[in-house]
């Protein structure tokens, strides 16, 4: 095999060539775009159907909690938004086209959709997949460096739109080499959307024919695979499993109570469902469509066996079916979108009880709410000290007892050890313990509950 510049080996030559062939030839299907259905073509349409409405519903579901919520406007959710648009625009232009095509023969929708249907689906893909490693290195950056990196909503929308700009330029080749072509039966013009790569032509001399190979197709297809799914893999595996470790093996810092060790196990269990469904829907959904890459860039433009077709039908259906699948797993694996739409469609959530799932869904994101709750413990740890001053002096028995008062702006206090005494007790064997309410909104919360706090022999109980 040698390469030549024969012009029997000159593309242009060829197609001329196969054009008058098949202008004398009839179409041997109905002259029409459409086909006659059968059972796999009806059950290939509804299956679009379903996961283009679910789809659609899901993630605009979750687009409308996040904007119409401001308590949910916080970095991962932002990102968990822009995921979902992504998927969102999937269903229309990916599915929306593959599911119209399951009806007809050839590409009937024209040259224009020809080439912007590809070019969006491939946007779409890339921008959703990098959203989803971008997510698990936010997680990662939240849990691992806490107090050392600060993630800003400001640098959150900066990681988003350097995600839409790459996955544009990334997909430009398809508006360049995706184009419709118009095979001239007889008897029917069929158009046919397909791409037009440059092509490098040789003589091959045992075959006695000119073969033509893609070149740069076979590298585009090569590098978008390892973009869109190796290096998002290992960019996921590596940041979640970092941050399991980083979870097992933390302890909640502070005082040891009941509640926050309850807190820290159910924050590890979320995480871990979290991200086992993450990866496994991911790579289940993902990994038959890079195998049909591999296909498509060895395979050339001739060959098209059944079971070919069929393979890349449920590739293709496994993929546009991850977007689908996220927002049941950042939607209905997390209370705080749960919550959050039901309190958009004002279902009566409280919304210091969304506040509250919020912080335990979304463990290392920034939280306005837990500025009240730190000052409180603030609060309580300055007349702990001060109680334990005066013990000292004392060398009385002493017993705090924390009150929710109706007003944020101000103190309260209660008598201890439960007695109700006249004034005129000494001050030495009575202390007041000034509370603070972090809610404000003149409801107990029930993470504020009556703290006793007693102060024996020294020791205190918690």
């Amino acid at each position: 095999m040698m390469l030549t510049n024969s012009s029997d080996c000159d593309h242009d030559f060829q197609r001329n060539e196969l054009a008058k062939i098949i202008s004398n030839l009839s179409y041997e299907y109905e002259a029409s775009y459409f086909k006659e259905l059968d059972n796999s073509d009806y059950v290939k349409f509804f299956a679009y159907i379903i996961i283009i409405i679910g789809g659609l519903i899901g993630n605009i579901s979750v687009i409308l909690t996040v904007a119409l919520n401001r308590s949910m406007r916080t970095t991962i959710n932002y990102y968990v938004a822009n995921l979902a648009v992504a998927d969102a625009l999937i269903c229309i232009f990916c599915m929306g086209t593959h599911s119209f095509g399951t009806l007809t023969r050839s590409f009937a929708l024209g040259a224009f959709m020809c080439k912007f249907s590809t070019f969006m689906q491939m946007v779409c893909l890339l921008s959703s997949v990098l959203t989803l490693s971008a997510i698990s290195c936010d997680r990662f950056i939240a849990i691992m460096f806490p107090l050392h990196v600060r993630i800003t909503k400001q640098r959150t929308s900066i990681v988003m739109q350097i995600i839409w700009v790459i996955s544009i330029v990334v997909s430009l080749p398809f508006l360049f080499f995706k184009k419709l072509i118009l095979f001239e039966w007889r008897d029917f013009v069929e158009p046919v959307c397909a791409e037009e790569w440059p092509k490098i032509s040789y003589w091959d001399k045992d075959l006695h024919e000119c073969r033509q190979i893609e070149q740069y197709r076979f590298t585009y297809y090569i590098t978008c695979s390892i973009v869109l799914y190796f290096i998002p893999i290992i960019v996921m595996m590596t940041a979640y499993s970092l941050i399991l470790w980083k979870l097992w093996i933390s302890e909640v810092p502070g005082e040891r109570h009941a509640a926050n060790i309850n807190v820290q196990y159910r924050a590890r269990k979320k995480v871990i469902k979290m991200v086992l469904v993450v990866l496994i829907a991911f790579i289940i959904c993902w990994t038959p469509m890079q195998i049909q890459i591999y296909i498509s860039a060895l395979q050339s433009e001739a060959q098209s066996d059944k079971w070919i077709e069929q393979y890349q039908w449920i590739s293709n259906y496994l993929a546009f079916a991850n977007s689908f699948i996220n927002p049941i797993i950042y939607g209905g694996f997390n209370k705080t979108f749960r919550e959050g739409f039901c309190i958009m469609l004002r279902c009566g959530y409280r919304r210091d009880r969304f506040a509250r799932n919020r912080a335990i869904d979304d463990p290392g994101v920034e939280n306005n709410s837990k500025k009240s709750s730190t000052l409180f413990l603030t609060l309580r740890g300055v007349y702990s000290s001060i109680a334990s001053i005066s013990l000292k002096t004392t060398r009385s028995r002493l017993t705090f007892t924390t009150g929710v008062t109706s007003s944020p702006s101000r103190f309260t206090s209660k008598t201890i050890n439960g007695t109700n005494k006249n004034s005129s007790q000494k001050s030495n064997n009575m202390e007041m313990m000034p509370v603070y309410h972090p809610n404000g909104d003149g409801d107990t919360s029930p993470n504020m509950k009556d703290t006793c706090v007693s102060i024996a022999d020294g020791k205190q109980l918690l």
